[in-house]
């Protein structure tokens, strides 16, 4: 009897968000959500997840030239925050020239802390990037202008159209938390929704899907963030797992999964 099971690849390109942190842990992020969403819609489907860390919109590219022809993904979501147009952003040299060389080697000193050291006793991998920091230059980046932002996005969505037939799936910014206590410029909030609009320009140009994250959190109220900061609550994670696996499986649907 043949098995009927077939297989979903995707591919998450994003921020460390998917770690968890103070008020949410690791298996309440939205990245790690949507599988068991997915799971429980396509029972049939078995979900190969491979979550990958952007620091930075200027190493998407580099990523993507990377990752596809291992991965081989039928889907690709690409996460763009707004917070890369606010904040300055430092990115070691290896980072910056080989990026899945770099994930890969904090990947495995992870592991090595785990079960060599222990995570209470042993060196964390930010305590060891800090050591060998001489050894490894860095260049800080200014906040993103708008129409940069948007040049990098695009470049990386047609290199992936290029290299691979896969669907992907662009994620905008969430919406901005009017309570925020945190230090962020006055013209903030215009620079969210400055960026969600550049997402859904980016979407139709390029005839990809995008989750609206901006204006679904602000239909939702407060409760999807933490208080006073821009981090999403665990109910704002399980709003955007949602979306986000809605979306997905309306592209599986139209698609169709070939590859059993």
């Amino acid at each position: 009897m043949q098995n009927s099971t077939r297989d979903l690849k995707l591919l998450y390109l994003g921020q460390c968000l998917q770690q968890g942190y103070e008020g949410v842990t690791e298996a309440e992020t939205y990245p790690r959500l949507i599988v068991p969403m997915l799971n429980a819609t396509f029972p049939d489907v078995r979900i190969k997840y491979e979550l990958k860390s952007m620091y930075h919109p200027s190493v998407l590219k580099s990523l993507l030239r990377y990752r596809l022809p291992l991965s081989r993904p039928d889907v690709v979501l690409i996460s763009l925050p707004a917070l890369f147009t606010v904040i300055p952003w430092r990115l070691n040299w290896l980072y910056q020239v080989a990026p899945d060389l770099e994930l890969s080697a904090r990947a495995l000193l992870q592991k090595i802390d785990a079960k060599v050291r222990g995570r209470q006793r042993g060196l964390s991998v930010e305590a060891a990037a800090d050591q060998f920091a001489p050894l490894m230059p860095s260049v800080t980046h200014p906040p993103l202008q708008i129409e940069e932002y948007e040049r990098l996005a695009e470049e990386g969505i047609r290199l992936c159209q290029s290299l691979s037939s896969c669907r992907i799936i662009l994620i905008g910014p969430g919406g901005f938390n009017e309570y925020v206590t945190e230090a962020l410029p006055p013209n903030a909030p215009q620079l969210w929704a400055s960026v969600n609009k550049m997402v859904l320009r980016l979407g139709e140009r390029m005839k990809v899907a995008v989750v609206n994250v901006h204006d679904l959190m602000e239909e939702e109220g407060s409760g999807v963030f933490l208080t006073g900061n821009i981090r999403f609550s665990v109910y704002g994670h399980d709003v955007v797992a949602r979306e986000v696996a809605s979306i997905i499986g309306a592209q599986v649907k139209t698609k169709g999964i070939d590859r059993a």
